[in-house]
């Protein structure tokens, strides 16, 4: 048997310790994107306060978790020799990135309240990638990932 990692639950759901601050960065972020996608039904002054409240949440929690998380795959990318599958997946978390910083951009370029729409879409955007990534990304690096964690771990 290979060295297996220790693991500590959270919530219901046993984690790997190395893996644990990106995991609970993504509660965070499930948390932020319920609150935009209620948001919908919020009048303007509110919407506005959501729209900054995201901002300052994706400058100091959402932005540096991306650059994290893709120094981490990349890395793990260049480590493993990585099937088609994989490939794509890595592709779509590295869009998904994009796509919410383009979001956050134009929220801080807004010189008006982002519409209960807009914050729909975003909240919903974060919550698919969040998804996507705990679901799908993370099952097919599984094996790798844990390798690549563990090194970090030790230094």
């Amino acid at each position: 048997m290979g060295y297996r990692l220790p693991v500590a639950t959270v919530g219901a759901m046993r984690r790997h310790v190395p893996s644990q601050p990106l995991f609970l960065e993504h509660q965070d972020a499930l948390e932020c994107a319920l609150r935009l996608r209620r948001a919908i039904h919020l009048g303007s002054a509110d919407r506005r306060a959501e729209g900054e409240a995201f901002v300052e949440f994706a400058s100091t929690h959402l932005e540096p978790h991306f650059a994290d998380e893709e120094a981490l795959l990349a890395r793990a990318m260049v480590e493993i020799e990585p099937a088609e599958l994989l490939r794509a997946a890595h592709a779509r978390m590295v869009e998904d990135h994009r796509v919410l910083a383009a979001a956050i951009d134009r929220l801080c370029d807004a010189s008006t309240a982002p519409s209960g729409e807009e914050l729909y879409a975003v909240g919903s955007v974060l919550t698919d990638h969040v998804y996507f990534e705990r679901r799908q990304l993370v099952m097919l690096l599984h094996h790798e990932l844990q390798a690549v964690l563990a090194d970090d771990a030790a230094r």
